[in-house]
């Protein structure tokens, strides 16, 4: 709907964690991305409207996308929507770990093992735990 409708459809993205390559082209993407989160006045019609109504869902998370496509500036989005686990090698949680499109580790949310994280890598003491959405 409105600006969507030029580019295919994707699936929505939680924009909470975002891994970014500082090159001149991200930027401006980024810029852009602000601009349309924050002048949802001028810009939330034109993205969401059909047929003057408001479609529901709209959000910060959306003009991403949105400012990296309208831009043609290359993005990824993680592979599956539901994380692997981390735990110590004593099988203490330590957080959660985003998957690319391959099943490659790609984002680590460390949220129990802060504190100590490098000392867990140093000594790799990490190790992965799959789910899979049909469990």
């Amino acid at each position: 709907t409105g600006l969507w409708s030029a580019y295919s459809p994707t699936r929505s993205q939680e924009s909470g964690q975002l891994l970014v390559r500082k090159t001149p082209e991200t930027q401006r993407a980024l810029l852009l991305a602000t601009l349309l989160a924050v002048r949802p006045d001028v810009f939330v019609e034109a993205i969401y409207a059909e047929q003057g109504q408001l479609m529901c869902g709209y959000g910060d998370k959306d003009v991403y996308q949105l400012a990296f496509r309208m831009l043609g500036v290359d993005f990824r989005m993680m592979g599956s929507a539901v994380p692997s686990v981390l735990v110590t090698t004593t099988g203490d949680y330590a957080g959660l770990v985003q998957l690319d499109s391959s099943g490659q580790s790609f984002f680590a949310h460390v949220s129990q093992a802060k504190d100590r994280l490098w000392q867990l890598l140093e000594a790799d003491a990490l190790q992965r735990c799959d789910f899979h959405e049909d469990q």
